[in-house]
């Protein structure tokens, strides 16, 4: 796939600045470029909703905050938490007074960080309460189910944590809606076969390292390895035909 991109470093930056430019009647963001909010935030007596997590490959936390959803997002850099920083920023611009909670992917940092500003938020005296997000059920057995990340179940958890939150249920409700939800919501992500195009590409890759050798002069090492990559996917797609 191509992009065009001004810097690839700056392309978070970039990218926001021109969802707040295109939208400023529905999102801004309170002190930092990565704490995005709802432009209307606080909505007074509503129970606060937020998530938070890296950009790259998911940067899609922040097309989920509108209403009967979510009231803010704190986006990270290209796969990279976003900070204590801008968590508190963002639960401290969309409290209203009856807490907030936060709903989120299971990823080491992000469960950290979202932790932390808990704490900080604690100290204004905003409660807070983490509904964490664990639908993914490639990522490990049922047994251990607290090690599943979360995929495409939370985007079910934003809208019925926002159909609560707009009836002016109390936070205890919201939690407790959503997580039942949650408790019911399994997902498996999936791949198709590489294309006919794609896999001669990989064919001539192949035989022209066995021929040419690798880019460190290496000319039969490149070929072993690339041969024996083959037989273990070989052998994966054997195994998972013996064991479905």
């Amino acid at each position: 796939m191509k992009k065009i991109l001004n810097n690839p470093e700056e392309f978070v930056a970039d990218m926001l600045d021109g969802l707040y430019k295109a939208h400023p009647d529905q999102v801004t963001y309170v002190d930092d470029i990565h704490s995005l909010v709802r432009a209307d935030a606080p909505v007074e007596g509503k129970v606060g909703l937020m998530t938070g997590g890296g950009s790259g490959h998911l940067p899609v936390f922040l097309g989920y905050v509108g209403k009967g959803m979510l009231d803010g997002c704190a986006i990270g850099d290209v796969f990279q938490s976003p900070s204590v920083e801008q968590i508190a920023n963002v639960t401290k611009r969309i409290n209203s007074g009856k807490g907030v909670v936060y709903i989120y992917g299971n990823y080491g940092g992000d469960v950290m960080n979202f932790d932390m500003a808990a704490e900080v938020v604690a100290m204004d005296d905003i409660e807070t309460r983490t509904v964490l997000v664990r639908d993914d059920v490639a990522s490990a057995p049922p047994e251990e189910a607290d090690r599943r990340r979360g995929v495409a179940g939370m985007v079910f958890a934003f809208k019925i944590a926002g159909a609560k939150a707009d009836k002016g249920a109390s936070i205890d409700e919201v939690v407790e809606v959503t997580e039942r939800a949650l408790a019911n919501i399994r997902t498996i992500g999936v791949g198709p076969l590489a294309s006919d195009a794609a896999r001669r590409r990989h064919a001539d890759l192949y035989h022209r390292r066995g021929r040419d050798g690798d880019r460190h002069g290496h000319p039969r090492r490149a070929w072993h390895e690339a041969r024996e990559a083959a037989d273990r996917r070989r052998d994966r797609r054997a195994d998972d035909q013996r064991h479905p």
